[in-house]
């Protein structure tokens, strides 16, 4: 059998590497925006949200 580009990158480690570090980045990116999405971006306004249950005759 005849070698080809494909044979010759499965040999290499170097592209394994490669791969596997694109895959870590990716899986920590992940990680990190999970993670942001959980947590609040900032406090809630107590005094807005009073403001937005009190009745409108109120005002």
């Amino acid at each position: 059998m005849e070698a080809t580009w494909a044979s010759s990158v499965a040999t290499d480690p170097t592209w394994l590497a490669v791969i596997a570090a694109i895959g870590a980045v990716g899986s920590l990116a992940t990680v990190v925006v999970l993670l942001r999405q959980q947590a609040p971006r900032r406090k809630p306004d107590l005094e807005r949200i009073a403001r937005r249950r009190e009745p409108r005759s109120a005002h």
